[in-house]
């Protein structure tokens, strides 16, 4: 994911466009924090070439509708 932020070996990175990342520092079985806007964050054990999904916290909402009644029919410019 484009920007999530990767925390483990006592570095934080954000993930690259591509939502790959690199921490030198961490090594195999380290806990790795993860991290992004209206997403569970995960927890994990490093390893290589791990793989990380991510659950979704946004809620389904139904249909909102916005309305006004400050206009005036015919007097007031829309």
């Amino acid at each position: 994911m484009t920007g999530a932020t990767v925390i483990a070996g006592g570095q934080s990175v954000s993930a690259g466009m591509d939502g790959t990342f690199e921490i030198k520092t961490a090594k195999a079985g380290d806990k790795i924090s993860v991290s992004y806007t209206d997403y569970k964050v995960a927890e994990l054990k490093a390893a290589n070439g791990m793989v990380i999904e991510m659950s979704s916290t946004s809620l389904n909402m139904k249909e909102v509708q916005v309305m006004s009644s400050v206009g005036i029919d015919r007097k007031t410019p829309a």
